[in-house]
């Protein structure tokens, strides 16, 4: 008697069905699943799933951090091991190590921000060229190199930067400003970089916090400016504006320039964080163009009030947001808030490489998206930058 055929899923099932159910999967599974078969990563990289998972699956954001010995940077992920709790796995193993292009200091902040998934980094300390700049994406594996733009560039170096998404077109897009307020765009995709038109607006860039990451939210970059404005670029007409901060009332204390003002991600969305006094932040989100207080917190056990606290981003859907904190005594730890309960809770860390540290934790949405399905250019490795993605 002859044995059947083993008839696939993907053969039997509609494609509207197939859709749906991988719809409701995580990113990460998603990701493994592109290698089963031909068939298998035309679903996954198909844009219409990118467009219903957003809608249908919670997908919790992921916490990487760097352990930098000099030469080379190694990059660590999280892997959420209970959902509804706060328990996390960190991986023993690396997804990515970079070497640099020069010596590097532990205190460094190595990642510099991201946008849809992927995640920019720095190959530098100190002062950046666009050439130092790195994208990658953690869940796909992919890496990219920016091209150099020394015939472009009038500075050695650029103070201001950003990742940015043009839904208009499907490209990526990377921003960088120098001392001397010239803007230049890169398009994912080419080989070159092109100068920005500027307006009176950008004159304000000279009072920009350096040590803010942009924020990509609503189709615009964002930087926070030290006076008590917000520089907008819309990414599809690349045209500069201001957001005015919210009214907020601080109580003036000598540690206060110990947590400075930023502006994070809260899932999608604008958020500024600022200290009202010692052991107090205020949270609000940018809705429309108007601010909303997204929280107030009071440091409480069990952290002590002289804790120095840190707003990384969100936690979930439901509001809650990922805290650093760390005192004299105690190095860097991790805790989630939920404003609706107004409850602290610690995260758990099951596993630890070694020379763990959260000191550089960075929080970020994972995405479908990938480098190279928009055809991105990716430089060639030289002998003074390389990248290997080692799982």
């Amino acid at each position: 008697m002859k044995h059947k055929a083993k008839l696939r899923f993907e053969d039997s099932l509609p494609s509207e069905i197939i859709f749906n159910i991988l719809s409701r999967m995580p990113v990460k599974s998603l990701a493994r699943f592109r290698s089963v078969s031909k068939l298998w990563c035309d679903y996954i990289d198909d844009p219409y799933l990118k467009i219903i998972h957003d809608q249908q699956y919670p997908e919790e954001p992921t916490i990487i951090f760097p352990v930098p010995p000099y030469p080379s940077i190694r990059f660590y992920a999280t892997e959420l091991m209970k959902r509804d709790a706060r328990v996390l796995e960190a991986k023993t193993i690396p997804f990515l190590e970079v070497n640099s292009k020069q010596g590097l200091f532990l205190h460094r902040h190595f990642i510099l921000g991201s946008c849809n998934g992927l995640v920019y980094l720095s190959q530098s300390y100190g002062s950046l060229r666009p050439e130092d700049l790195s994208v990658v994406n953690p869940v796909r594996k992919e890496y990219y190199e920016l091209p150099p733009a020394d015939h472009l560039f009038d500075q050695k170096h650029f103070e201001l930067h950003g990742l940015g998404f043009d839904d208009s077109t499907n490209a990526f897009k990377m921003v960088v400003l120098s001392p001397s307020v010239r803007a230049m765009v890169h398009v994912f995709g080419t080989r070159s970089w092109r100068v920005i038109p500027l307006n009176p607006i950008t004159t304000r860039l000279d009072r920009f916090n350096t040590d803010n990451k942009a924020v990509f939210a609503c189709g615009c970059l964002h930087w926070l400016i030290g006076d008590g404005k917000i520089i907008r670029l819309d990414m599809r007409t690349e045209e500069f504006g201001l957001i005015d901060l919210p009214k907020t009332q601080r109580h003036v204390s000598v540690r206060y320039k110990m947590v400075p003002d930023r502006l994070v991600d809260l899932h999608g969305e604008v958020g500024y964080v600022y200290c009202r006094f010692v052991g107090s932040l205020e949270v609000w989100v940018l809705k429309e163009r108007e601010w909303a207080i997204h929280c107030r917190f009071y440091n409480k056990p069990p952290l002590t009030v002289s804790a120095i606290v840190t707003v990384l981003g969100s936690w979930n859907k439901d509001g809650d947001i990922l805290m650093k904190a760390a005192t004299s005594v105690v190095g860097p730890q991790l805790f989630v808030y939920s404003p609706k309960s107004d409850l602290l809770k610690e995260v758990e860390l099951i596993t630890k490489p070694v020379d763990f540290d959260f000191a550089d934790a960075f929080i970020y949405p994972s995405s479908l998206l990938s480098i190279h399905g928009i055809k991105a250019y990716s430089i060639k490795e030289t002998e003074v930058s390389k990248s290997v993605f080692l799982i």
